[in-house]
Protein backbone atom coordinates (compact mmCIF):
# COMPACT_ATOMS: atom_id res chain seq x y z
CA UNK A 1 0.00 0.00 0.00
CA UNK A 2 3.04 2.32 0.71
CA UNK A 3 4.50 2.11 -2.52
CA UNK A 4 1.10 3.08 -4.37
CA UNK A 5 0.64 6.21 -1.68
CA UNK A 6 3.79 6.92 -3.46
CA UNK A 7 3.08 6.65 -6.99
CA UNK A 8 0.25 7.99 -6.58
CA UNK A 9 1.77 11.15 -5.26
CA UNK A 10 5.08 10.87 -7.75
CA UNK A 11 1.97 10.68 -11.00
CA UNK A 12 0.31 13.73 -9.35
CA UNK A 13 3.54 15.90 -9.34
CA UNK A 14 3.88 14.19 -13.01
CA UNK A 15 1.16 16.28 -14.30
CA UNK A 16 2.72 19.82 -13.34
CA UNK A 17 6.69 18.85 -13.30
CA UNK A 18 7.33 16.11 -16.34
CA UNK A 19 9.53 13.64 -16.64
CA UNK A 20 11.86 14.40 -13.74
CA UNK A 21 9.46 13.16 -11.48
CA UNK A 22 8.57 10.65 -13.72
CA UNK A 23 12.53 9.37 -12.94
CA UNK A 24 11.50 9.80 -9.24
CA UNK A 25 8.90 7.31 -9.13
CA UNK A 26 11.52 4.87 -11.08
CA UNK A 27 13.93 5.03 -8.20
CA UNK A 28 11.26 4.96 -5.86
CA UNK A 29 9.94 1.42 -7.15
CA UNK A 30 12.32 -0.63 -9.69
CA UNK A 31 11.32 -3.95 -9.36
CA UNK A 32 9.28 -6.47 -11.14
CA UNK A 33 6.01 -7.19 -9.78
CA UNK A 34 5.40 -10.22 -11.81
CA UNK A 35 8.11 -11.90 -9.31
CA UNK A 36 7.73 -13.02 -5.99
CA UNK A 37 10.77 -12.49 -3.61
CA UNK A 38 11.98 -15.80 -3.90
CA UNK A 39 12.34 -15.57 -7.67
CA UNK A 40 13.91 -12.02 -7.22
CA UNK A 41 16.49 -13.27 -5.31
CA UNK A 42 17.26 -16.70 -7.26
CA UNK A 43 17.58 -14.06 -10.56
CA UNK A 44 20.04 -12.01 -8.86
CA UNK A 45 23.24 -13.90 -9.13
CA UNK A 46 24.87 -11.19 -6.38
CA UNK A 47 23.16 -12.92 -3.65
CA UNK A 48 23.34 -16.06 -4.79
CA UNK A 49 24.74 -17.30 -1.35
CA UNK A 50 21.86 -16.15 0.53
CA UNK A 51 19.59 -17.91 -1.76
CA UNK A 52 21.48 -21.06 -0.52
CA UNK A 53 20.50 -20.30 2.81
CA UNK A 54 17.32 -19.54 2.13
CA UNK A 55 16.71 -22.88 0.18
CA UNK A 56 18.26 -24.54 3.64
CA UNK A 57 16.30 -23.00 6.02
CA UNK A 58 12.55 -23.41 4.18
CA UNK A 59 12.54 -19.62 3.99
CA UNK A 60 12.51 -20.04 -0.18
CA UNK A 61 9.12 -21.35 0.37
CA UNK A 62 7.60 -18.71 2.36
CA UNK A 63 9.25 -16.04 -0.09
CA UNK A 64 7.20 -16.91 -2.46
CA UNK A 65 3.70 -17.40 -0.65
CA UNK A 66 1.39 -14.81 -0.57
CA UNK A 67 2.30 -13.29 2.37
CA UNK A 68 4.18 -10.13 2.30
CA UNK A 69 7.51 -9.67 3.10
CA UNK A 70 10.65 -6.71 3.46
CA UNK A 71 13.69 -8.43 2.56
CA UNK A 72 17.76 -7.19 3.48
CA UNK A 73 19.99 -9.32 1.27
CA UNK A 74 23.02 -9.45 1.72
CA UNK A 75 25.97 -9.54 -1.24
CA UNK A 76 28.09 -12.66 -1.68
CA UNK A 77 31.12 -10.86 -0.54
CA UNK A 78 29.44 -10.34 2.82
CA UNK A 79 29.13 -13.93 3.70
CA UNK A 80 31.93 -15.72 2.32
CA UNK A 81 32.31 -17.59 5.06
CA UNK A 82 28.54 -18.34 5.70
CA UNK A 83 28.25 -22.31 7.20
CA UNK A 84 25.24 -23.69 5.47
CA UNK A 85 25.43 -26.57 7.39
CA UNK A 86 24.00 -25.60 10.87
CA UNK A 87 20.15 -25.78 9.82
CA UNK A 88 19.12 -24.25 13.55
CA UNK A 89 21.41 -21.47 13.57
CA UNK A 90 21.01 -20.35 9.63
CA UNK A 91 17.28 -19.95 10.23
CA UNK A 92 18.04 -18.14 13.23
CA UNK A 93 20.69 -15.97 10.96
CA UNK A 94 18.12 -15.84 8.34
CA UNK A 95 14.96 -14.38 10.33
CA UNK A 96 17.69 -11.50 11.23
CA UNK A 97 17.12 -10.26 7.41
CA UNK A 98 13.70 -10.52 6.74
CA UNK A 99 10.65 -8.22 7.98
CA UNK A 100 6.73 -8.59 7.91
CA UNK A 101 6.97 -4.41 7.63
CA UNK A 102 7.07 -3.52 4.77
CA UNK A 103 9.48 -0.30 4.68
CA UNK A 104 10.52 1.44 1.50
CA UNK A 105 13.78 4.05 1.18
CA UNK A 106 13.29 7.07 -0.39
CA UNK A 107 14.44 8.20 -3.67
CA UNK A 108 18.06 8.33 -2.25
CA UNK A 109 17.75 5.23 -0.49
CA UNK A 110 17.08 6.78 2.60
CA UNK A 111 15.04 5.10 5.19
CA UNK A 112 12.11 6.88 7.28
CA UNK A 113 11.47 4.39 9.97
CA UNK A 114 14.14 4.39 13.06
CA UNK A 115 13.70 1.04 13.72
CA UNK A 116 12.38 -2.20 12.07
CA UNK A 117 11.32 -5.45 13.73
CA UNK A 118 12.41 -8.58 11.87
CA UNK A 119 11.17 -11.97 12.03
CA UNK A 120 13.59 -13.06 15.10
CA UNK A 121 12.06 -10.57 17.11
CA UNK A 122 15.04 -8.46 17.42
CA UNK A 123 14.58 -4.67 16.59
CA UNK A 124 17.02 -2.84 13.74
CA UNK A 125 17.94 0.65 13.54
CA UNK A 126 18.14 2.55 10.02
CA UNK A 127 20.39 5.84 9.94
CA UNK A 128 20.00 7.23 6.50
CA UNK A 129 20.81 4.66 3.42
CA UNK A 130 22.19 2.02 6.24
CA UNK A 131 20.60 -0.57 8.37
CA UNK A 132 22.02 -1.47 11.64
CA UNK A 133 24.96 0.11 10.30
CA UNK A 134 25.17 -1.86 7.13
CA UNK A 135 25.01 0.30 3.64
CA UNK A 136 22.55 -0.35 1.50
CA UNK A 137 23.62 -0.54 -2.32
CA UNK A 138 20.12 -1.32 -3.67
CA UNK A 139 16.83 -0.74 -2.53
CA UNK A 140 13.16 -1.10 -3.20
CA UNK A 141 13.26 -3.72 -5.36
CA UNK A 142 9.09 -4.40 -5.42
CA UNK A 143 7.74 -7.76 -6.21
CA UNK A 144 4.25 -9.50 -5.70
CA UNK A 145 4.84 -9.96 -2.12
CA UNK A 146 7.01 -7.27 -0.98
CA UNK A 147 9.85 -5.38 -1.54
CA UNK A 148 13.90 -6.12 -2.00
CA UNK A 149 17.20 -4.26 -0.54
CA UNK A 150 20.48 -5.64 -1.34
CA UNK A 151 22.97 -4.36 1.74
CA UNK A 152 26.57 -4.54 1.52
CA UNK A 153 27.30 -6.31 4.64
CA UNK A 154 25.74 -8.32 7.60
CA UNK A 155 23.16 -7.28 10.33
CA UNK A 156 24.90 -8.44 13.12
CA UNK A 157 22.39 -10.51 15.50
CA UNK A 158 23.28 -9.36 18.99
CA UNK A 159 21.54 -10.59 22.27
CA UNK A 160 19.46 -8.10 24.04
CA UNK A 161 20.58 -7.32 27.53
CA UNK A 162 18.76 -10.02 29.36
CA UNK A 163 19.92 -12.73 26.98
CA UNK A 164 23.85 -11.47 27.37
CA UNK A 165 23.35 -11.37 31.10
CA UNK A 166 22.13 -15.01 31.22
CA UNK A 167 25.16 -16.24 29.37
CA UNK A 168 27.38 -14.95 32.54
CA UNK A 169 28.41 -16.75 35.28
CA UNK A 170 28.74 -16.32 39.36
CA UNK A 171 27.35 -12.61 39.30
CA UNK A 172 25.19 -12.34 41.83
CA UNK A 173 23.17 -9.42 40.49
CA UNK A 174 22.04 -12.05 37.55
CA UNK A 175 21.60 -15.06 40.05
CA UNK A 176 19.12 -12.80 41.70
CA UNK A 177 17.12 -11.80 38.82
CA UNK A 178 17.15 -14.95 37.65
CA UNK A 179 15.23 -16.00 40.82
CA UNK A 180 12.38 -14.43 40.08
CA UNK A 181 11.66 -16.85 36.70
CA UNK A 182 8.52 -18.82 37.21
CA UNK A 183 6.46 -20.97 35.36
CA UNK A 184 3.53 -20.00 33.95
CA UNK A 185 0.49 -21.16 31.55
CA UNK A 186 0.73 -19.28 27.97
CA UNK A 187 -3.06 -18.16 27.62
CA UNK A 188 -2.27 -17.60 24.07
CA UNK A 189 -1.07 -21.01 23.21
CA UNK A 190 -2.84 -23.04 25.44
CA UNK A 191 -6.27 -24.51 23.81
CA UNK A 192 -9.62 -25.60 26.15
CA UNK A 193 -10.11 -29.06 26.39
CA UNK A 194 -13.52 -28.81 28.34
CA UNK A 195 -15.01 -28.14 31.80
CA UNK A 196 -14.24 -29.86 34.88
CA UNK A 197 -17.00 -30.24 37.66
CA UNK A 198 -17.27 -27.14 38.84
CA UNK A 199 -17.89 -25.79 35.31
CA UNK A 200 -14.48 -24.41 34.83
CA UNK A 201 -12.58 -24.14 31.84
CA UNK A 202 -9.77 -27.08 31.60
CA UNK A 203 -6.98 -26.94 29.06
CA UNK A 204 -4.52 -28.36 27.18
CA UNK A 205 -1.84 -26.32 29.23
CA UNK A 206 1.48 -25.25 27.22
CA UNK A 207 3.98 -23.52 29.53
CA UNK A 208 6.18 -20.77 29.87
CA UNK A 209 8.64 -19.14 31.78
CA UNK A 210 8.21 -15.85 32.86
CA UNK A 211 10.62 -13.35 34.82
CA UNK A 212 8.39 -10.73 36.74
CA UNK A 213 11.41 -8.67 37.19
CA UNK A 214 12.58 -8.29 33.81
CA UNK A 215 8.77 -7.72 33.15
CA UNK A 216 8.89 -4.31 34.98
CA UNK A 217 12.29 -3.21 33.44
CA UNK A 218 13.33 -2.83 29.59
CA UNK A 219 16.28 -5.34 29.97
CA UNK A 220 14.58 -7.53 27.30
CA UNK A 221 12.59 -4.74 25.40
CA UNK A 222 13.83 -4.73 22.00
CA UNK A 223 12.54 -1.66 20.89
CA UNK A 224 13.88 0.44 23.82
CA UNK A 225 17.19 1.40 24.58
CA UNK A 226 19.57 1.29 28.06
CA UNK A 227 22.54 0.99 29.84
CA UNK A 228 22.93 -1.37 32.47
CA UNK A 229 25.34 -1.11 35.04
CA UNK A 230 26.52 -4.64 36.61
CA UNK A 231 27.85 -4.64 39.75
CA UNK A 232 30.29 -7.28 40.89
CA UNK A 233 30.08 -9.09 44.15
CA UNK A 234 32.09 -6.09 45.71
CA UNK A 235 30.41 -3.47 44.28
CA UNK A 236 26.92 -4.85 45.01
CA UNK A 237 27.69 -5.64 48.80
CA UNK A 238 29.35 -2.05 49.20
CA UNK A 239 25.78 -0.43 48.66
CA UNK A 240 23.71 -3.27 50.28
CA UNK A 241 25.17 -1.45 53.41
CA UNK A 242 24.59 2.12 52.64
CA UNK A 243 20.70 1.14 51.67
CA UNK A 244 20.12 -0.69 54.58
CA UNK A 245 20.33 1.95 56.67
CA UNK A 246 17.65 3.70 54.81
CA UNK A 247 15.36 0.25 54.09
CA UNK A 248 15.28 -1.19 57.08
CA UNK A 249 12.35 -4.26 57.74
CA UNK A 250 11.84 -6.68 60.56
CA UNK A 251 11.96 -9.67 57.91
CA UNK A 252 15.78 -9.96 57.35
CA UNK A 253 15.40 -11.92 54.02
CA UNK A 254 12.08 -9.71 52.82
CA UNK A 255 15.25 -6.63 53.61
CA UNK A 256 17.46 -8.09 51.86
CA UNK A 257 15.42 -8.68 48.54
CA UNK A 258 14.60 -5.58 48.52
CA UNK A 259 17.74 -3.68 48.47
CA UNK A 260 19.03 -5.72 45.70
CA UNK A 261 15.82 -4.91 43.92
CA UNK A 262 16.46 -1.02 44.33
CA UNK A 263 19.97 -1.32 43.78
CA UNK A 264 19.46 -3.19 40.26
CA UNK A 265 16.86 -0.79 39.54
CA UNK A 266 19.28 1.63 40.09
CA UNK A 267 21.76 0.76 37.60
CA UNK A 268 19.37 0.74 34.40
CA UNK A 269 20.04 3.91 33.03
CA UNK A 270 18.76 5.64 29.57
CA UNK A 271 20.81 4.21 26.60
CA UNK A 272 24.44 6.39 26.84
CA UNK A 273 27.88 5.80 26.53
CA UNK A 274 30.10 5.78 29.36
CA UNK A 275 33.83 7.93 28.52
CA UNK A 276 34.14 9.73 31.59
CA UNK A 277 33.91 9.84 35.11
CA UNK A 278 30.32 11.41 36.26
CA UNK A 279 26.75 11.81 37.62
CA UNK A 280 24.58 9.50 35.60
CA UNK A 281 20.64 9.81 35.59
CA UNK A 282 19.23 6.57 35.64
CA UNK A 283 15.38 5.34 34.54
CA UNK A 284 14.22 6.28 37.92
CA UNK A 285 15.57 10.08 38.37
CA UNK A 286 17.92 9.19 40.44
CA UNK A 287 21.89 9.78 39.78
CA UNK A 288 24.88 7.45 39.75
CA UNK A 289 28.14 8.25 40.62
CA UNK A 290 30.46 6.11 38.28
CA UNK A 291 34.18 5.93 37.93
CA UNK A 292 35.47 5.16 34.13
CA UNK A 293 38.61 3.18 35.98
CA UNK A 294 35.97 1.21 37.28
CA UNK A 295 34.55 -0.64 34.39
CA UNK A 296 36.59 -3.27 33.25
CA UNK A 297 33.96 -4.80 30.40
CA UNK A 298 31.59 -3.74 27.93
CA UNK A 299 28.92 -5.25 25.82
CA UNK A 300 27.00 -3.70 22.99
CA UNK A 301 23.84 -5.86 23.12
CA UNK A 302 20.43 -5.08 20.42
CA UNK A 303 18.57 -2.75 23.02
CA UNK A 304 21.56 -0.84 24.22
CA UNK A 305 25.00 -1.29 26.17
CA UNK A 306 26.09 -3.61 29.44
CA UNK A 307 29.13 -2.39 31.68
CA UNK A 308 30.79 -4.85 34.17
CA UNK A 309 31.93 -2.71 36.72
CA UNK A 310 33.66 -3.09 40.14
CA UNK A 311 31.86 -0.03 41.89
CA UNK A 312 29.13 2.40 41.81
CA UNK A 313 27.74 5.42 43.80
CA UNK A 314 24.25 6.56 44.51
CA UNK A 315 24.40 9.69 46.81
CA UNK A 316 20.82 9.27 49.16
CA UNK A 317 20.33 13.00 50.39
CA UNK A 318 18.05 14.65 48.14
CA UNK A 319 18.76 12.00 45.38
CA UNK A 320 17.54 8.64 46.15
CA UNK A 321 15.49 9.86 48.72
CA UNK A 322 13.84 13.39 47.84
CA UNK A 323 10.83 15.22 49.51
CA UNK A 324 7.48 13.80 48.34
CA UNK A 325 4.45 15.44 48.05
CA UNK A 326 1.16 13.64 48.37
CA UNK A 327 -1.82 15.64 46.23
CA UNK A 328 -4.81 15.57 48.39
CA UNK A 329 -7.16 14.09 45.17
CA UNK A 330 -4.79 11.22 44.51
CA UNK A 331 -6.60 9.43 47.97
CA UNK A 332 -6.94 5.94 48.21
CA UNK A 333 -9.58 5.39 50.38
CA UNK A 334 -12.19 7.82 51.95
CA UNK A 335 -14.92 7.61 54.45
CA UNK A 336 -18.09 8.74 54.04
CA UNK A 337 -18.80 9.34 50.81
CA UNK A 338 -18.93 13.32 51.57
CA UNK A 339 -15.83 14.19 50.08
CA UNK A 340 -15.69 16.66 47.43
CA UNK A 341 -12.50 17.30 44.94
CA UNK A 342 -12.67 20.94 44.40
CA UNK A 343 -10.84 23.11 41.12
CA UNK A 344 -9.02 25.82 42.85
CA UNK A 345 -6.40 27.43 40.73
CA UNK A 346 -4.47 28.44 43.99
CA UNK A 347 -4.18 24.82 44.87
CA UNK A 348 -1.17 22.25 44.34
CA UNK A 349 -1.88 20.67 40.85
CA UNK A 350 -5.21 22.96 40.53
CA UNK A 351 -7.63 20.77 43.06
CA UNK A 352 -7.57 20.52 46.42
CA UNK A 353 -10.31 18.11 48.59
CA UNK A 354 -12.82 18.88 51.25
CA UNK A 355 -14.99 17.02 53.60
CA UNK A 356 -18.59 18.45 52.79
CA UNK A 357 -20.23 16.92 56.18
CA UNK A 358 -23.88 18.24 56.25
CA UNK A 359 -25.98 20.49 54.58
CA UNK A 360 -27.48 22.52 57.33
CA UNK A 361 -25.98 24.53 59.92
CA UNK A 362 -27.52 23.88 62.65
CA UNK A 363 -25.37 21.37 64.84
CA UNK A 364 -26.72 21.85 68.39
CA UNK A 365 -23.36 21.05 68.87
CA UNK A 366 -22.43 21.22 73.04
CA UNK A 367 -19.96 22.39 74.83
CA UNK A 368 -19.18 21.30 78.06
CA UNK A 369 -16.37 23.68 80.02
CA UNK A 370 -15.17 23.64 83.36
CA UNK A 371 -14.72 27.49 83.90
CA UNK A 372 -13.55 28.26 87.79
CA UNK A 373 -14.15 25.04 88.41
CA UNK A 374 -17.72 25.25 87.45
CA UNK A 375 -19.46 22.86 84.66
CA UNK A 376 -21.09 24.86 82.25
CA UNK A 377 -22.60 23.80 78.84
CA UNK A 378 -22.51 26.40 75.98
CA UNK A 379 -24.27 25.19 72.62
CA UNK A 380 -23.08 26.78 69.45
CA UNK A 381 -23.54 25.90 65.53
CA UNK A 382 -19.70 25.00 64.37
CA UNK A 383 -17.82 21.92 64.19
CA UNK A 384 -14.58 22.20 66.48
CA UNK A 385 -13.06 25.59 66.52
CA UNK A 386 -10.92 27.25 69.07
CA UNK A 387 -10.47 30.95 70.35
CA UNK A 388 -6.71 31.58 72.08
CA UNK A 389 -5.89 34.52 71.18
CA UNK A 390 -8.51 36.42 73.33
CA UNK A 391 -8.69 35.95 77.06
CA UNK A 392 -11.86 34.19 77.87
CA UNK A 393 -14.33 35.75 80.38
CA UNK A 394 -17.76 35.40 79.28
CA UNK A 395 -18.89 31.94 78.42
CA UNK A 396 -21.43 32.54 77.04
CA UNK A 397 -19.96 34.31 74.21
CA UNK A 398 -17.63 31.07 73.08
CA UNK A 399 -17.60 29.81 70.18
CA UNK A 400 -20.51 31.40 68.42
CA UNK A 401 -19.73 30.96 64.88
CA UNK A 402 -21.71 30.56 61.67
CA UNK A 403 -20.61 27.57 60.50
CA UNK A 404 -21.84 27.66 56.91
CA UNK A 405 -24.82 29.23 55.10
CA UNK A 406 -27.58 26.52 54.55
CA UNK A 407 -27.33 25.80 51.29
CA UNK A 408 -23.95 26.00 50.35
CA UNK A 409 -23.30 22.42 49.46
CA UNK A 410 -27.01 21.80 47.85
CA UNK A 411 -27.06 17.83 46.83
CA UNK A 412 -25.01 16.95 49.39
CA UNK A 413 -26.66 14.57 52.04
CA UNK A 414 -24.80 12.59 54.59
CA UNK A 415 -24.89 12.37 58.87
CA UNK A 416 -21.38 11.52 58.72
CA UNK A 417 -19.94 10.66 62.05
CA UNK A 418 -16.68 10.73 64.36
CA UNK A 419 -13.47 10.04 62.27
CA UNK A 420 -14.60 10.46 58.95
CA UNK A 421 -10.82 10.04 56.82
CA UNK A 422 -9.10 10.33 53.92
CA UNK A 423 -6.27 7.76 53.19
CA UNK A 424 -2.84 7.82 51.46
CA UNK A 425 -0.41 5.06 51.24
CA UNK A 426 3.26 6.60 51.04
CA UNK A 427 6.31 4.89 50.33
CA UNK A 428 8.62 5.32 53.31
CA UNK A 429 12.44 4.88 54.21
CA UNK A 430 13.24 4.27 57.88
CA UNK A 431 14.54 7.91 58.50
CA UNK A 432 12.99 10.92 60.56
CA UNK A 433 10.45 12.79 58.90
CA UNK A 434 9.16 16.51 59.25
CA UNK A 435 5.76 16.63 57.98
CA UNK A 436 3.69 19.45 56.47
CA UNK A 437 0.21 20.33 54.54
CA UNK A 438 -1.43 22.98 53.44
CA UNK A 439 -5.37 23.12 54.81
CA UNK A 440 -6.13 26.14 53.24
CA UNK A 441 -10.32 26.54 54.46
CA UNK A 442 -10.98 29.69 51.35
CA UNK A 443 -14.47 30.07 53.38
CA UNK A 444 -13.67 32.54 55.69
CA UNK A 445 -14.45 35.77 53.91
CA UNK A 446 -17.85 34.16 53.87
CA UNK A 447 -18.87 32.39 57.39
CA UNK A 448 -16.00 31.06 59.50
CA UNK A 449 -15.24 33.84 61.36
CA UNK A 450 -17.23 34.82 64.54
CA UNK A 451 -19.22 37.36 66.19
CA UNK A 452 -16.33 39.60 66.64
CA UNK A 453 -15.32 39.18 63.11
CA UNK A 454 -12.26 36.99 63.65
CA UNK A 455 -11.65 33.74 61.61
CA UNK A 456 -12.52 30.21 62.88
CA UNK A 457 -9.07 28.38 64.28
CA UNK A 458 -9.72 24.59 63.73
CA UNK A 459 -8.20 21.23 63.89
CA UNK A 460 -7.24 18.49 61.89
CA UNK A 461 -5.15 15.28 62.49
CA UNK A 462 -3.31 12.39 60.86
CA UNK A 463 -3.09 8.85 61.99
CA UNK A 464 -0.01 6.70 60.87
CA UNK A 465 0.66 3.46 60.60
CA UNK A 466 4.50 2.66 59.65
CA UNK A 467 5.47 0.31 56.84
CA UNK A 468 5.24 -3.58 58.16
CA UNK A 469 3.02 -2.73 60.95
CA UNK A 470 -1.28 -3.26 60.97
CA UNK A 471 -2.77 -0.32 58.41
CA UNK A 472 -4.81 1.37 60.39
CA UNK A 473 -8.55 0.83 60.00
CA UNK A 474 -11.97 2.25 61.09
CA UNK A 475 -14.02 -0.32 62.87
CA UNK A 476 -17.68 -0.32 63.48
CA UNK A 477 -17.18 1.57 66.81
CA UNK A 478 -16.51 4.81 64.80
CA UNK A 479 -12.64 4.22 66.46
CA UNK A 480 -9.96 4.16 63.98
CA UNK A 481 -7.27 1.81 65.38
CA UNK A 482 -3.49 1.52 64.21
CA UNK A 483 -2.00 4.67 65.18
CA UNK A 484 1.72 4.23 65.41
CA UNK A 485 0.88 5.59 69.25
CA UNK A 486 -1.38 5.14 71.68
CA UNK A 487 -0.80 8.40 73.54
CA UNK A 488 0.06 10.94 70.80
CA UNK A 489 -0.81 11.55 67.66
CA UNK A 490 0.27 13.93 64.58
CA UNK A 491 -1.92 17.52 64.19
CA UNK A 492 -2.30 20.99 63.27
CA UNK A 493 -3.95 23.95 63.90
CA UNK A 494 -4.91 26.16 60.94
CA UNK A 495 -7.12 29.52 61.08
CA UNK A 496 -9.33 29.98 58.39
CA UNK A 497 -8.41 32.26 55.32
CA UNK A 498 -4.80 31.30 55.29
CA UNK A 499 -3.23 29.82 52.52
CA UNK A 500 -0.13 28.72 54.50
CA UNK A 501 1.58 24.96 54.67
CA UNK A 502 1.70 24.23 58.17
CA UNK A 503 3.92 21.99 60.08
CA UNK A 504 2.02 19.14 61.78
CA UNK A 505 3.74 18.10 65.21
CA UNK A 506 3.10 15.71 67.97
CA UNK A 507 -0.07 16.21 70.60
CA UNK A 508 -0.68 14.41 73.47
CA UNK A 509 -3.83 12.56 73.23
CA UNK A 510 -6.30 10.56 74.88
CA UNK A 511 -8.73 7.55 73.13
CA UNK A 512 -10.28 6.56 76.22
CA UNK A 513 -12.14 9.73 77.38
CA UNK A 514 -14.68 8.75 79.57
CA UNK A 515 -17.05 11.86 78.20
CA UNK A 516 -16.31 10.70 74.51
CA UNK A 517 -14.63 7.68 73.90
CA UNK A 518 -14.43 7.43 70.36
CA UNK A 519 -12.06 9.66 69.40
CA UNK A 520 -8.53 10.59 70.04
CA UNK A 521 -8.81 13.90 72.28
CA UNK A 522 -5.80 16.27 71.81
CA UNK A 523 -4.47 17.65 74.54
CA UNK A 524 -1.41 19.78 73.58
CA UNK A 525 1.49 19.65 71.72
CA UNK A 526 3.97 17.66 73.42
CA UNK A 527 8.02 17.77 73.21
CA UNK A 528 8.20 14.39 75.15
CA UNK A 529 10.13 11.73 73.24
CA UNK A 530 9.95 8.02 72.27
CA UNK A 531 10.76 5.78 69.59
CA UNK A 532 8.95 7.59 66.95
CA UNK A 533 10.94 10.73 67.87
CA UNK A 534 9.68 13.95 69.45
CA UNK A 535 7.90 17.25 68.18
CA UNK A 536 7.62 17.72 65.22
CA UNK A 537 9.94 15.17 64.22
CA UNK A 538 8.62 11.53 62.86
CA UNK A 539 10.85 8.52 63.21
CA UNK A 540 9.90 6.01 60.79
CA UNK A 541 11.20 3.03 61.98
CA UNK A 542 11.16 0.76 58.63
CA UNK A 543 10.58 0.67 54.81
CA UNK A 544 8.00 -0.12 52.77
CA UNK A 545 4.36 1.38 52.53
CA UNK A 546 2.65 3.40 55.54
CA UNK A 547 -0.76 4.36 55.65
CA UNK A 548 -2.28 7.71 56.80
CA UNK A 549 -5.86 8.55 57.40
CA UNK A 550 -6.36 12.55 57.50
CA UNK A 551 -9.47 12.94 59.63
CA UNK A 552 -11.22 15.65 61.62
CA UNK A 553 -11.07 16.88 65.46
CA UNK A 554 -14.99 16.23 66.73
CA UNK A 555 -13.45 16.23 70.17
CA UNK A 556 -10.57 18.43 71.49
CA UNK A 557 -10.18 19.25 74.87
CA UNK A 558 -7.92 22.29 75.94
CA UNK A 559 -6.34 23.76 78.87
CA UNK A 560 -6.22 27.55 78.55
CA UNK A 561 -3.35 29.65 79.74
CA UNK A 562 -4.86 31.10 82.98
CA UNK A 563 -5.62 27.24 84.12
CA UNK A 564 -8.93 27.92 84.66
CA UNK A 565 -11.25 26.58 81.65
CA UNK A 566 -10.88 23.28 80.19
CA UNK A 567 -12.70 22.48 77.20
CA UNK A 568 -14.52 19.42 75.62
CA UNK A 569 -15.50 20.37 72.01
CA UNK A 570 -18.41 18.19 70.29
CA UNK A 571 -19.20 18.81 67.04
CA UNK A 572 -23.11 18.11 66.79
CA UNK A 573 -25.72 15.76 67.17
CA UNK A 574 -23.83 13.68 69.49
CA UNK A 575 -21.59 11.42 67.01
CA UNK A 576 -23.12 12.28 63.65
CA UNK A 577 -21.79 15.31 62.57
CA UNK A 578 -17.57 14.89 61.09
CA UNK A 579 -16.81 18.28 60.69
CA UNK A 580 -15.30 19.91 57.67
CA UNK A 581 -12.03 19.16 56.59
CA UNK A 582 -9.56 21.05 53.85
CA UNK A 583 -6.57 19.47 51.98
CA UNK A 584 -4.28 20.48 49.34
CA UNK A 585 -1.20 19.06 49.52
CA UNK A 586 1.00 16.47 52.19
CA UNK A 587 5.03 16.80 51.97
CA UNK A 588 7.22 14.58 53.61
CA UNK A 589 10.66 15.54 54.21
CA UNK A 590 13.00 13.11 55.12
CA UNK A 591 15.67 13.66 57.23
CA UNK A 592 18.68 12.20 55.67
CA UNK A 593 22.33 12.49 56.49
CA UNK A 594 23.88 14.99 53.91
CA UNK A 595 27.13 12.89 54.19
CA UNK A 596 25.41 9.73 52.57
Amino acid sequence: MKVIKYLIVAIAVVTFAGCDAWNDVKNIDVGERNKNLYELLAANPDVSTFVKALDATGYAEKLSAEMNYTVFAPSNSAIVNLNLTDTQALTEWVQNFISEQIVYANAEGAFDIGNILMLNGKYVSTNGNRVSGVPVSQWNISSQNGVLHIIDGVIEERMNIWQYLQTLENEPVVDFITSFSEMVMDMDRSVQTGVNSDGRPVYDTIWTYRNTLIDSSPLADELGASTFLLLDESGLDALKVKYAKYFTQKDNLQMTTDIIKEITADMILPYKKIEADGRYLNNSGVLVDVNIGDIVESYTASNGIVYKITAADVKMYQNKIKPLVIEAEDFVASWPDAWQTRPRNWASGGRDVMLKSRTRHSYDRIETIFYNDTLRSVAGNDSIVVRDSIRITDVNNLYSFNYRSENEWPGANTLGEPNAYISYNPRMYSTSYKIYWKAYDDNAEKVHVDTFGVAMYFYQKMYISFPGEVPLDRNSANVITGNFSSNTIMAAAMTAGENVETQLVRYSASNSNTVYPNSYVLVQPTSAEDAYGSGSTLICPSFGLATFFVSNTTIAQFTHADGNIQAYLQASKGSNAPGMIFLDYIRLEPQVDPND
